[in-house]
Parts: structure tokens; C-alpha cells; sequence
């Protein structure tokens, strides 16, 4: 217990300090286009998130200090091949989590000065840009003005969730010089118009145009909970010939926790990471019935019970585009254990009499599991549901020789932000 608690301060501290140095040091070579239109280079601290900061650190040597700056102070700035343009402009910051959908279709519009991020570069361009309250807009330019795309989720009265907004219409007026393009089944999501502005180049034969890649890495944060199913299969020695797996029946325990999702670049965004930290448990318990060779009744019950926080790793694979659709992955977990049971209970039958002796099942004792898993679900834009089975590789496939502890986990998962 006291060992795996301080391998859970550890491996915070250490979370907490990592991200502490990286803050520090993230700083990549870039270029500012201040208000009067001059140019500086050096370094620009720049975090390649689906949030676009409010703020830009900048200096011009590695020895300097770094000054900051807001899109009221800049015209633009560049790093790591990604431009960004200040706009004076709209937001919409209207409730885009599933959950908390308004229930009228007026957006929640207000004034702003930001940081837009470019995804085309052309006759007609669009633009990228997540606000404080977690709402995806897209803009497009016209001359010197940058017009928000409008789109909006809400719920009705009956429970059904509807659209608002004109991007459809507006993209359809903006690109009205191609007429091969179908605006009828157009959604507000950042491939889907990025190729829609890609058809828009070569139907209008835009050789200078360009088409950003999905360079962004994206984090999703989830809420994960389920049933695992545990049993024991093994030969046993005879030693341990109270531990036979027919003496068993499979355990039922709680899995409870929370969950990340680090999604790579690349234009169809199939490979993602992800982790988890959670709750869980295995119970299980035994009885026996035998007589000795002294013909003596005996019965053991095994209480065998462990409480653990575990710990996973993950490689996730989509089979369509941009997480959504059925999945596998697979990788590893450790499990620190925060309390556990291991009793062994005999009870011999002495001619009317009861004699009662209780010992550690096991006589040594473990703090960590380790196993190997993997798994196929389905995601959907806010739902996860996943089977997902494992394999012991560490001290507890030590403990029961030859053999396993097989387990099954049913997972439902619910994301706390949506993939663009």
C-alpha cells in the first residue's frame, strides 16, 4: 500500500515537472509581422494543439527574454509551417458539447480579436480558430475582412438535436465561380471543407493554390467506465491443489476512470494514442470439499481480492477517417495495487468438533501487475464503446506457474470534446 501510493506521487511529480520543462522550452524558429508591417525572426513559443493560444511568446535570440504578444499587436505570425492571421472579427462562443446544447438556434456572437489559423491559400481562402469555450469556427476572407462561417447545434423541446446557421449558403456564394460543387451535403468539419476548398482550386485552375495538412495534433478527454470479467485457468501444482480453476467462479469488478486520446497528423487521422488512469479490481473466490487421507472432512475457502489503479498505454488504429468509426488497438498496462486480500480459510471436521487455521494464500506478496492488451470498439463523435481482453505478463502470471488469469473488460466511454 505505502509503496504504491509513493509510485503514484512519483509518477505525478514527474507528469507535473515534464510539463513544466517542455512550457519552457517549447520554442520553435518563426517570424512576427508586427502592426506597421515589419518583420522579425527568431523564436516563437508555439504548441501544435487544436486550441490556438491567445498569446504569443516571441524573441529574437535564445539568450533573451521573451516578449508577449496578442492579435490586437500583430498583423501575423508563422512557425513551423503554419501561418496565422490577426482578425478583427465574430466568434461564436455558443455550447458545442452534446451535453449542453442551447436550446435556440441565435448565436452567441461577440467581437473579438484573434489568431486565425490558415488551412488554404488561394484565390479564396479559409481560416481556423478554437475559442476559450471549446466552439470551432471557420472563417473565410474577403479583402481585408475575415466573415464567420455560421453554424450552430441545438436541442429542441422534443429532444432532437438541429442546425442553425448559414455557411452552406455563404460558402456556396463565396465559391460561386465553380459550379461542380455539392454544398447539400457539406458538414461544418475541418477535412470536409479543406477538401471542399481543394475540388474549388482545380475546378477554377488555382495553380498557385495550396491546401494546408492536418498538422495539428489533437487531445480528447473521455470519461470511461464498465464491467471487467476475470477467471482463473491454470494447471496447478500439488501444493496449490486448492487453487484448482474449477473450484472458481468467473469475478465481476468495476472499472471506472478517465481517459485520453492524443490524435496524430495526417489527412485521414486514423492513428491515435491513447491513455488511461482508472479504478478497478479483481475478486476472486473458492471453495473445496474433500476428505483427507486420515478421513477427515476438510473445506477451504480462497478470498483472493485486489484493488488496483491502472495505468494504460495504447496504439489506436480507426478504420475511416478522422477517429470515427470501429477500431483496434493494443498495448500495455500496470496496475499499482492500493489494497488487496490473500486468505486461505480451512476448516477440518474433527469427529463433531471444528478446528479453523487461516494463512496468506500466497506467502509473498506483490504491489504491481503488469499485462499485455488489446481491443476492437467503436467510436462515435461523443461515445466510445469498446470490448478490450489481457493477458498477465508480470508478477501474477509468476505466482500462478503455467498458467493465467484471463480477463475481459466491456467498456462505454463519453468524450469530453469532439474530434474536427
Amino acid at each position: 500500500m505505502k509503496y504504491s501510493t509513493f509510485f503514484l506521487f512519483l509518477l505525478f511529480g514527474f507528469a507535473l515537472t515534464a510539463q513544466s520543462d517542455f512550457r519552457r522550452s517549447n520554442f520553435t524558429d518563426g517570424t512576427i509581422t508586427l502592426r506597421d508591417g515589419r518583420q522579425q525572426s527568431g523564436q516563437l513559443h508555439y504548441r501544435l494543439t487544436d486550441r490556438i493560444a491567445d498569446t504569443v511568446y516571441f524573441r529574437l535570440r535564445k539568450t533573451d527574454e521573451f516578449t508577449a504578444y496578442t492579435a490586437a499587436d500583430l498583423q501575423a505570425y508563422t512557425a513551423a509551417g503554419d501561418s496565422y492571421a490577426a482578425a478583427r472579427t465574430v466568434s461564436d462562443f455558443s455550447p458545442s458539447a452534446q451535453g449542453f446544447l442551447e436550446t435556440t438556434p441565435e448565436l452567441n456572437l461577440q467581437k473579438d480579436t484573434l489568431f486565425l489559423l490558415k488551412l488554404t491559400t488561394g484565390r479564396r481562402e479559409l481560416y481556423y480558430h478554437k475559442n476559450e469555450a471549446g466552439k470551432v469556427n471557420f472563417f473565410i476572407k474577403n479583402n481585408e475582412n475575415f466573415d464567420l462561417l455560421t453554424y450552430k447545434q441545438y436541442r429542441t423541446a422534443d429532444g432532437k438535436v438541429r442546425e442553425a446557421g448559414d455557411f452552406r449558403a455563404q460558402l456556396q456564394t463565396y465559391l460561386a465561380d465553380c459550379t461542380d460543387l455539392d454544398f447539400s451535403v457539406l458538414d461544418y468539419r475541418r477535412e470536409l471543407l479543406k477538401e471542399l476548398f481543394a475540388t474549388y482550386y482545380v475546378c477554377t485552375n488555382d495553380d498557385t493554390a495550396t491546401v494546408k495538412s492536418s498538422q495539428v495534433t489533437t487531445f480528447v478527454w473521455s470519461v470511461v467506465g464498465g464491467i471487467a470479467v476475470t477467471t482463473l485457468k491454470y494447471n496447478a501444482p500439488p501444493e496449490l491443489s486448492y487453487l484448482e480453476p474449477e473450484f472458481y467462479d468467473p469475478a465481476y469488478d468495476p472499472y471506472a476512470g478517465f481517459g485520453i486520446d492524443v490524435i496524430f497528423p495526417g489527412k485521414r487521422r486514423r492513428w491515435a494514442a491513447h491513455g488511461e488512469v482508472a479504478y478497478t479490481s479483481v475478486s476472486l473466490t473458492g471453495r473445496q470439499n474433500f476428505t483427507d487421507s486420515t478421513m477427515v472432512s476438510v473445506t477451504r475457502e480462497t478470498d483472493f481480492g485486489y484493488k488496483y489503479v491502472q495505468i494504460t498505454c495504447m496504439a489506436r488504429h480507426t478504420f475511416t477517417e478522422n477517429q470515427r468509426g470501429f477500431f483496434f488497438n493494443a498495448g500495455g498496462m500496470i496496475r499499482p495495487v492500493i489494497d488487496k486480500n490473500n486468505l486461505l480459510r480451512e476448516s477440518r471436521n474433527l469427529g463433531g468438533s471444528e478446528a479453523i487455521t487461516e494463512r496468506p494464500i500466497f506467502p509473498t506478496s506483490r504491489d504491481i501487475d503488469t499485462s499485455l492488451t488489446a481491443g476492437v470498439g467503436f467510436l462515435g463523435k461523443k461515445f466510445v464503446i469498446e470490448l478490450r481482453g489481457e493477458r498477465a505478463i508480470g508478477p501474477r502470471s509468476f505466482i500462478f506457474v503455467g498458467g493465467v488469469m484471463p480477463r475481459l473488460t466491456l467498456l462505454a466511454g463519453y468524450r469530453l470534446g469532439a474530434v474536427d
